[in-house]
């Protein structure tokens, strides 16, 4: 491989180098030798990664290991993981809507089969958003894998008071064949309803901004200096009292609008932008203990110019969670835009910085 590889290089340096050279009386009869030398190369070069791909996705499936199921929503499973032995989280995405592919004609056309078209579009978007966003305050996807199916230890019983994995018995993901793959060997039983596409996510370990609230991470206690008398002895202490750490809801709620920005110069709008859909980060040298990440795309909508030039979504946004929808999208109003995230962020605002108050009256 580092043979082969070395031989690459030198042979894509020395087309390079052919390339620039500065014109001659021969250049007209070189250039079709160097085109053609060119075209070779992209050819190796594309065999070479696809093999390298190919065999690394292999490692990389054998790598990753479920260690505990910490989440669970309409939409699939989470488990916190290891992959090549980092902490990760795995978003497990049942594909058992496929089953019904074969069995119906018309899927689309019954109320069952609506809902199921729409949770694979949910899946393709979360996965084409996901993936394709590189921020800091975003929650990354390192991998991802289709068609694949859990698998537990031989020696799993799965009559244990939980059917979970351990750390000692992780779950691990095969790859299982596609409907248009033949069943690899000892995988003829499984059928499509054992499919799933697993997202591998970045791994908060804080929680979310709604645990955050609840549990009063923005409230801190504060005990005012104890004054001087004037004969240099202390007066009785002072009552502390509590407050709300404004500083850290600051660069939190930055954080935030950081993503958000990010999101919007390409065009994506989230349309569920909520203090669940925000998780949270150790982070050891930052002052509040954690960093802000903005996840969760699965509803997410991309924008598009209008006949005005202006962008906007290019479909209607029905989905979200009521307490954060724009008062637009609840009238029906067609042009919207990045304005729906805007509205949610200033209830998030409200939630963060005053919802909680010191009462502690809140809920998300």
């Amino acid at each position: 491989m580092l043979c082969w590889s070395t031989h690459l290089f030198a042979s894509t340096s020395l087309a390079s180098s052919l390339a620039l050279a500065p014109s001659t009386a021969g250049a007209s009869k070189l250039a079709p030798i160097i085109a053609s030398m060119h075209d070779r190369l992209k050819a190796a070069q594309a065999v070479q990664m696809t093999f390298v791909r190919s065999e690394a996705r292999k490692t990389d499936l054998k790598s990753l290991k479920l260690l505990q199921e910490i989440g669970q929503g309409g939409y699939g499973t989470v488990y916190r993981g290891t992959f090549h032995g980092t902490e990760v989280a795995v978003k497990i995405i049942k594909q058992s809507r496929l089953a019904g592919v074969h069995s119906s004609s018309n899927l689309l056309a019954s109320s069952h089969g609506l809902g199921l078209h729409k949770q694979n579009l949910h899946d393709a978007i979360e996965l084409v958003a996901s993936v394709s966003m590189s921020h800091i305050n975003i929650v990354q996807v390192p991998a991802y894998f289709m068609d694949v199916r859990l698998e537990k230890p031989e020696d799993f019983n799965p009559l244990d008071s939980v059917d979970q994995p351990t750390e000692s018995r992780p779950f691990r993901l095969v790859h299982s064949p596609s409907l248009l793959e033949s069943p690899a060997p000892g995988q003829e039983g499984h059928g499509v309803a054992d499919f799933a596409m697993a997202l591998v996510l970045e791994y908060c370990d804080c929680g979310s901004l709604c645990d955050a609230i609840l549990n009063r991470k923005f409230i801190e206690r504060v005990t005012p200096k104890r004054p001087q008398a004037s004969n240099g002895t202390a007066t009785t202490p002072p009552k502390t009292y509590l407050a709300i750490n404004m500083r850290s809801v600051y660069l939190t709620l930055l954080e935030i609008a950081l993503a958000l920005r990010h999101m919007h110069s390409l065009a994506l709008v989230h349309c569920d932008l909520k203090p669940q859909n925000v998780l949270l980060k150790s982070s050891p040298r930052d002052p509040r203990g954690f960093t802000a990440k903005l996840s969760d795309f699965g509803l997410a909508k991309m924008m598009a110019h209008d006949d005005e030039g202006q962008l906007v979504i290019d479909e209607a946004v029905a989905s979200g969670t009521i307490t954060h929808v724009a008062p637009e999208v609840l009238l029906g109003q067609r042009a919207l835009g990045a304005a729906v995230d805007i509205y949610a962020f200033g209830i998030l605002m409200f939630q963060v910085g005053f919802g909680l108050g010191i009462t502690g009256v809140y809920s998300c």
